[in-house]
């Protein structure tokens, strides 16, 4: 695609446009819709119009679009095609190679110079070039910025030249994404307030009283082996693909060892919360217009440049490595980032949904050991692991919602995350001292439940100061910026370590088991988004 021109008074490299007859087997094919790699072309196209009279536009451009001008009448000759110097056809040179004598037939039949054209389109944001004008490169748009279609100066139509290809797919592709970010936004409230009208106590007290099947013969090691698989697979998909856990390992209990009664039950009572899950999934599983071309432009320009070092002599040590890093280069913008926040949220809404999800398992379970004469009863197995699948799902999904938050540059966001992960730390802790208590081990490691309580109450406290000193430091120690802190880290995580403490009490006591959440404490996890995580070790 990059051809020496030096003869013709242009520096190399130079990108051609696909019509001209230099370089026809030069043309780089992408997927229809993606933001365009390939530099602008300056040359006057050389070839003829019908009417047998040079082509007037730009190498690149469909000849048969454009105006001839010296075929033009009179009227059309006193046409202002340069907004700048007010210039009509008339006052232009035919024998120039420069841009502001070199014009462009847009769709709206509107003719401008090239040079007026590039202003319009400010294709100085999206190329790279020398001081002279030279284009040397893709410039990726700054983190944040949105480019907006460009428009005819005349008659405000689409300007859909070839040339400006760039500009405006980009800003196509801006557009839709903002139209994916409007829809999850509205899809999220739309969770949100179902999930706020939930009866949960309601579903809980339902679901924990239906009866409880007899107890099953104990699993193999081998079967055993195989559910953790299962579990652990699941939770490296999610991260791998930046989802939150599938709705798949919510509604079928049967990979977690719970038989088939059960789940039956589970997926009818408790159905309006699966389904609120299943769609908080879907949500964050969205991906926008430009994501997808992004990912489309990186995977051909990667083939691309793989092809190109295997041919050469000798290949790089790394070809794969080195071919991946020249396609992020030559694609020319970096990864979109709009739509991160909007998956963040819908992470956030599915580990609270958990949460409600987990508390519900765990009164089934205070169901079942009611009736088990022993802590290694089969159905005690089952549900205990459950329980513990569940709450540290919501670990390692808070997790991943931090490291996107860090990975897109959303400081605000990720003073959120920092919160909520910790969050998600104290409700494990909660959970796992709730089932130590109802199977009967709780009282011979009272001392280690509370060592590691205190341990990650001061863990929590450690990571949100560290949180709060780099982001002080990245934004300033501004009212607006100390503000942010107070409210989407002090406050939230004041409030998980008031929990802590009386978490830190409650083993201290002699009370030997606990009781379910409370009405008031079920609805208040629905109704919020939670606060998350610190550390991977859990008592």
């Amino acid at each position: 695609m990059s051809v020496d021109m030096s003869s013709s008074g242009v520096s190399s490299p130079l990108w051609i446009g696909e019509s001209s007859p230099l370089v026809q087997s030069f043309t780089l094919f992408l997927i229809s819709g993606q933001i365009c790699t390939r530099l602008p072309c300056d040359l006057r196209c050389l070839s003829r119009l019908k009417c047998g009279h040079r082509c007037t536009s730009l190498c690149g451009e469909p000849c048969s679009d454009q105006l001839c001008i010296e075929c033009a009448s009179e009227e059309e000759k006193g046409i202002v095609v340069d907004v700048i110097t007010n210039n009509t056809i008339a006052d232009l040179d035919l024998n120039s190679n420069k841009l502001d004598s070199i014009l462009i037939r847009l769709a709206c039949g509107h003719v401008f110079t090239v040079e007026t054209l590039d202003r319009i389109c400010e294709l100085q944001r999206f190329y790279s070039s020398t001081p002279d004008g030279r284009w040397t490169g893709l410039s990726p748009l700054p983190a944040g910025s949105v480019a907006t279609p460009p428009t005819c100066p005349t008659c405000h139509g689409s300007i859909t030249a070839q040339r400006y290809g760039r500009v405006c797919k980009r800003a196509n592709l801006d557009i839709l994404e903002r139209t994916v970010a409007t829809q999850m936004s509205r899809e999220l409230n739309g969770v949100g307030s179902r999930a706020a009208k939930l009866l949960v106590w309601s579903l809980r007290d339902e679901y924990s009283e239906t009866p409880v099947p007899d107890e099953g013969k104990p699993y193999a090691a081998e079967e055993r082996q195989k559910l953790e698989d299962i579990r652990k697979n699941a939770f490296n998909h999610a991260f791998k693909n930046e989802y939150p856990l599938s709705h798949d390992c919510l509604w079928s209990l049967e990979m977690h060892g719970i038989t088939k009664e059960e789940s039956e039950g589970w997926n009818r009572l408790l159905k309006p919360l699966l389904q609120l899950y299943k769609a908080v999934t879907g949500v964050a599983a969205t991906r926008s217009a430009h994501v997808t071309a992004y990912e489309a432009a990186i995977s051909i320009l990667y083939y691309q440049e793989i092809a190109a070092l295997n041919t050469g002599s000798p290949p790089p040590p790394s070809p794969e490595e080195t071919a991946l890093r020249l396609a992020k280069q030559l694609v020319g913008t970096g990864p979109p980032l709009a739509d991160k926040r909007f998956r963040v949220e819908a992470i956030w809404l599915s580990v609270e949904l958990r949460y409600v999800l987990g508390n519900i398992a765990l009164s089934r379970l205070r169901r079942i050991q009611s009736i088990a004469s022993r802590r290694e009863d089969q159905r005690v197995v089952v549900w205990s692991a459950f329980v513990e699948f569940i709450f540290e799902s919501c670990i390692n999904d808070t997790y991943l919602a931090r490291k996107i938050t860090a990975d897109c540059g959303a400081t605000v966001q990720s003073l959120e995350a920092v919160a909520k992960c910790c969050r998600a730390i104290l409700e494990h802790a909660k959970a796992k001292c709730s089932v130590a208590r109802l199977i009967g081990y709780f009282l011979d490691e009272r001392n280690h439940w509370r060592s590691e309580a205190e341990r990650l109450r001061a863990q929590a406290q450690s990571f949100a100061n560290d949180e709060e000193s780099a982001f002080l430091a990245r934004r300033g120690r501004q009212p607006l910026e100390l503000g942010l802190v107070e409210d989407s880290l002090t406050k939230p995580i004041n409030l998980v370590l008031e929990q802590w403490d009386e978490l830190i009490t409650g083993i201290s006591s002699e009370t030997s088991s606990g009781p379910p959440p409370s009405m008031t404490e079920l609805s208040a996890i629905v109704k919020a988004f939670p606060d998350s995580a610190y550390s991977t070790s859990v008592l």
